[in-house]
């Protein structure tokens, strides 16, 4: 029995496009196939990080553009709503200094930090583009954050 490999598959179509007309499919295999390295160099880098940490970059991506305040983040992080902000907040540390995600703090500290993915990461917006595939999830995860109107 053989394993049938879907990318292989995906490229010998891309090959047999080539057989049947006159485009050159080269660049095409080379700009999927290095779409597809930096894909599974997100998942390598995802993995270096807490379920926490993970859960926070996935929804921040899915929620892209929008900004969320540290106890909208803590909520959709599955944390309890005992948690201390500053907890939450030192938990981001990582993902900031990895520069993954942008925090906006405020001057005047009554102001919320306004939370968002860094969308100019390279690596964050291939997560975002591949966000726009899991309308379902990314739907869940607005129904999670509860905004006051």
């Amino acid at each position: 029995m053989s394993i049938q490999d879907p990318l292989q598959e995906l490229f010998q179509l891309i090959r047999n496009l080539k057989s049947f007309t006159n485009v050159d499919t080269d660049p095409i295999l080379e700009k999927i196939k290095s779409l597809l390295e930096r894909i599974y160099d997100l998942f390598l880098g995802l993995q270096g990080f807490n379920r926490k940490k993970q859960l926070a970059i996935l929804r921040l991506a899915h929620l892209f553009p929008e900004t969320l305040t540290t106890v909208e983040l803590r909520e959709i992080m599955e944390y309890s709503d005992k948690t201390s902000l500053s907890y939450v907040r030192n938990e981001l540390k990582d993902l900031e200094t990895a520069n993954l995600i942008v925090v906006k703090k405020y001057a005047d500290k009554k102001l919320p930090y306004q939370i968002q993915i860094n969308h100019k990461h390279p690596l964050m917006s291939v997560l975002i583009s591949l966000s726009n595939f899991g309308k379902g999830y990314k739907d869940l995860i607005k129904d999670m954050v509860k905004k006051d109107e």
